[in-house]
């Protein structure tokens, strides 16, 4: 008879009695054993009271032994499992239990089978049932026992109803069947005699290349946690990507509305070279290709500008200033920063995902799209997803993510833009968060950045802070700044100094007398001495300064200051607000320049000391609006300024995704900046906060903010 696909027949009424005498085992009746003759001689056994006739054989219908102690049937053919003509036997390692397991898979098999050796030694539910069997050899079997146990394929874990056989019917330990995906969101995909499990809808992503995530960036010592972290992780692998989306959220589009509808943005190109306006046609073709623009026949043309990334490769950029200032500005509103910090106290464990490409994941509304028109030498362009550099970017992704993730919103979950933080106070309950995030991006269609997640940390560099086992203390780079400034060895370094205490002398204890022998040194006709006094003076000082009396919590509604200042040597700045008419220091920075930048103009520096500060500051200074004070009068008419120098255009380029204004303010108003500026860090950056008072928060820097501002420096140069 032809081969069938094997299946469960309609007779599962039978009951297990202590004895067969059909096979002379236990634990089943003779009318459910499986060597039970077949109609054509199953008159023999009808009769009551004949239990101790001899058994017929199924196959040579003789007397004396049953089917399977046949010697005269090919066993090689007739035992084994068959599988539908015109389908391949797949070779598949599962993993169930702490048990590695080779089996087949077969695409023809609408059930899995185990055999009964292999079963007994694995861990799983067992029901006691009668199913005859079809297509397994020439008649049909019964399996009394059915396994119900979780298989582990690919990463994936699966349950699996296994149907027991005995050894003698099955040629492999374990044959499995289309039940492994059936209800399920899986697909099975057979490549060179190699079997993939994989999500469905993902047939396209799936490669021979190593798995996404190769070492994970996690704190976790276990060995079985580490696996169940990983199972989890590849069961949503199909989030986790690399490069541009392929797909676009569900909970919100940009929308851009304009002050003056009757304003058009209509910029010239700018000039390129040569090698330029190559590069430019290679990223619009992969935009292009991605979906990510499309050719425009808009009125609006706002021109491009190519910035470096820190990997070397080219970043086109589009200067949208103009189209910003016409702008109506979207309120959506940034998290509570204090609300998120509370939520820490009681982390353990800390899990950080970042969005994938930007912004490139939220669409833009049909009506707002000719509005990101750009214009390139060779053409004209317009985003089909939400750009860089747009005013409302951050509120719109914001509404985006937080419609993604509200049900998660304080409980398993911290956003702040494209930034997403989970922490918990057990590997259990971590894991459980986990997946509740990644199932609600999921269906609001957000991806993932594979390479700058961080799962289950004890310790994390979070809001300028140490974040690790429930506390919050400040980084060991807080106190640099101060600690390693060079003592100072000139009446105009000892102002400096100053300069800067005096400025924070509203939250140093007895100031005046601290500050004693530090001010007669500065006096007119002064010896210069310094000498233990005036050391102990300087200790105390920056004891203060760097203690958690010092700094003030920042305080959403307040007006924001950042007080900037260069030199050839360093940037300084200075974050303050004005709360209840007073001015309150948030946070300084303190940063050296590099070779290079210490030969720029200081006109160049003084921008670039703007640039520096408000990138370490962006925690406090993204989505709001403020003001930044500076003693370079130059830098208030650069704003608005069309004819710039390139280096100044790529920085203005970066600048324009805030909102402020400039105000110019003598140097010797900004002495707290000045000393920073000219005493830097030994380090490349240092950020000053204050510990238990600073109540507030931010989240990592955004992925593609962080590499242009920091190859703003190299960038191709743009004739503006």
């Amino acid at each position: 008879m032809p081969n069938k696909r094997p299946r469960l027949s309609n007779n599962s009424n039978a009951h297990a009695l202590s004895f067969c005498h059909i096979c002379k085992r236990k634990n089943h009746s003779a009318d459910e054993c499986r060597f039970k003759p077949t109609a054509l001689n199953q008159e023999q056994y009808s009769k009551r009271g004949e239990s101790n006739s001899k058994p017929t054989c199924t196959f040579c219908q003789k007397l004396g032994h049953t089917y399977d102690q046949c010697f005269k049937r090919d066993r090689s053919l007739t035992s084994n499992i068959n599988h539908i003509e015109g389908t391949k036997l797949a070779p598949l390692t599962i993993r169930i239990g702490v048990k590695i397991l080779r089996a087949v898979f077969d695409s023809g098999a609408e059930c899995s089978f185990i055999r009964e050796s292999v079963a007994a030694a694995l861990p799983g539910q067992r029901v006691q049932t009668a199913n005859y069997l079809r297509g397994i050899g020439r008649f049909p079997v019964l399996s009394l026992t059915s396994l119900l146990t979780i298989c582990v394929i690919d990463d994936i874990s699966v349950e699996i109803q296994f149907y027991v056989l005995a050894d003698c019917e099955m040629s492999t330990d374990i044959l499995v069947g289309m039940n492994l995906i059936k209800g399920t969101n899986l697909s099975v995909i057979v490549k060179s005699s190699k079997t993939k499990l994989v999500h469905q809808g993902l047939i396209n992503h799936i490669t021979t290349n190593s798995p996404i995530f190769g070492k994970l960036d996690c704190d976790l010592s276990d060995p079985e946690e580490i696996k169940q972290l990983r199972i989890l992780l590849n069961k949503y692998e199909h989030l986790f990507i690399r490069g541009y989306p392929k797909t676009r959220v569900n909970t919100g589009m940009l929308e851009i509305r304009l002050k003056n509808p009757d304003k058009y943005v209509e910029r010239r190109p700018y000039r390129l070279s040569p090698v330029e306006r190559e590069k430019v046609r290679t990223i619009v073709n992969e935009l292009l290709k991605h979906n990510i623009i499309r050719e425009s026949k808009s009125p609006y043309s706002s021109p491009i500008i190519l910035v470096k990334k820190k990997n070397g490769d080219d970043r086109l950029c589009v200067d949208f200033r103009e189209l910003n200032a016409n702008t109506l500005r979207d309120h959506y509103p940034l998290p509570l920063i204090s609300d998120q910090i509370d939520q820490l106290a009681n982390g353990l464990y800390f899990t950080t995902f970042d969005m994938a490409a930007g912004f490139h994941q939220i669409p833009i509304s049909e009506s707002s799209i000719e509005k990101t028109a750009f214009v390139t030498p060779d053409g004209l362009y317009e985003y089909l997803t939400m750009p860089f550099g747009l005013s409302n970017a951050c509120a719109v992704y914001q509404r985006c993510i937080n419609r993604a993730l509200f049900s998660l919103l304080g409980s398993a979950a911290q956003v702040y833009v494209d930034d997403v933080l989970s922490k918990s106070a057990d590997f259990t309950q971590g894991l459980i968060n986990i997946e509740r995030i990644l199932i609600a991006l999921h269906k609001a269609g957000f991806s993932i950045n594979a390479d700058k997640c961080s799962f289950f940390k004890r310790s994390i560099e979070y809001l300028g802070n140490v974040v690790s086992n429930g506390k919050i203390r400040p980084s060991p780079k807080k106190v640099e700044a101060l600690v390693k400034a060079p003592v100072p060895n000139t009446a105009k370094k000892v102002r400096q100094f100053n300069g800067l205490a005096g400025y924070f002398r509203k939250f140093i204890p007895d100031f005046s007398r601290i500050m004693m022998p530090l001010y007669e040194l500065t006096k007119q006709g002064a010896k210069w001495e310094w000498n233990d006094r005036h050391e102990e003076a300087r200790n105390k000082i920056i004891q203060c300064l760097t203690s958690s009396p010092v700094l003030t919590i920042f305080q959403e509604e307040a007006p924001i200051e950042l007080y900037t200042d260069a030199s050839s040597l360093g940037f300084g700045a200075v974050l303050v607000q004005i709360i209840n008419k007073r001015q309150h220091a948030i946070a300084f920075m303190s940063m050296r320049t590099t070779d290079t930048e210490s030969r720029y103009h200081s006109y160049e520096l003084e921008t670039l000391a703007v640039v520096r500060a408000i990138k370490h500051f962006r925690q406090y200074l993204y989505g709001r609006k403020f003001k930044i004070i500076t003693d370079c009068n130059a830098l208030k008419a650069s704003k608005h300024k069309k004819d710039l120098l390139p280096r100044i255009h790529r920085w203005w380029a970066f600048l324009q995704n805030y909102d402020f204004e400039v105000e110019y303010h003598k140097g010797n108003r900004l002495q707290h900046a000045d000393f920073l500026s000219r005493n830097p860090s030994s380090c490349e950056v240092n950020i000053m906060t204050r510990d238990l008072d600073w109540l507030k928060v931010e989240q990592r820097r955004d992925e593609i903010l962080r590499r242009l501002m920091d190859s703003f420096n190299n960038g191709n140069p743009v004739d503006g």
